[in-house]
């Protein structure tokens, strides 16, 4: 027997070619011929009814929690990280639809702060998390809507030179909002040897970004 579309000449105990995957039928095994009778099967992953199904899930999960929580300490204490945790891997859903994706990254970001949120009204501790935590996630969320605006930007130079300038200003906050939460007081120290060669670097190929000879070379060595 042979496969009618790889033209492999195959046993006739097999049920499929192992080359192509067709499936012979035995109709075709027990005449020998080669009808149109073959079956194709294309695999097909369909994410959004898989995610449906773990969005049940995780809500089940929750309102279940949040019941055993009440039930045995007449308030809501631990269950509120388990739902705030589903709620988060819930937003992350929102992807595969047909969203604006900084809208989605921005709501998925609030679902973070609300998760960090309760781990700290679980743990007590909102000093640590108003003065650093949350400011940290912030930048980090602004840094990421900042790449994804500037993506596919025509001048690459200039949209390196604003991300460096962003890490710059993100350095001298991180490094005055731990000085104010140790000791009260704002000032920087460490970031400032990090801070002058980011600014000069960004300066710098800010200042190349007009010349339009050196980012076409660029885009053409790097096929940006």
């Amino acid at each position: 027997m042979i496969c009618p579309t790889c033209k492999v000449k195959l046993n006739d105990d097999l049920n499929k070619c192992p080359l192509c995957g067709k499936l012979i039928s035995i109709n075709n095994k027990q005449s020998g011929l080669y009808s149109s009778d073959i079956e194709y099967y294309q695999s097909s992953f369909d994410i959004l009814y898989f995610t449906r199904i773990i969005v049940i899930m995780l809500i089940i999960s929750s309102i279940i929690t949040v019941i055993c929580n009440f039930a045995i300490n007449h308030t809501l204490t631990w269950s509120l990280i388990v739902v705030c945790s589903s709620f988060y891997l819930i937003t992350h859903r929102l992807y595969f639809t047909s969203l604006n994706r900084i809208l989605v990254f921005i709501i998925n970001t609030i679902a973070l702060e609300l998760l960090l949120l309760s781990i700290v009204y679980i743990a007590n501790g909102y000093n640590w998390y108003l003065c650093l935590v949350m400011p940290f996630v912030l930048m980090v969320a602004i840094y990421v809507i900042i790449c994804y605006c500037l993506f596919n930007r025509e001048n690459i130079l200039r949209c390196i030179s604003y991300k460096l300038f962003y890490i710059a200003i993100c350095l001298i906050v991180i490094n005055g909002l731990i000085k104010t939460f140790l000791y009260n007081c704002f000032y920087i120290t460490w970031s400032i040897y990090a801070v002058i060669p980011l600014l000069v670097l960004s300066i710098i190929i800010f200042i190349l970004s007009f010349n339009n000879r050196i980012v076409s070379e660029i885009k053409k060595r790097t096929f940006i």
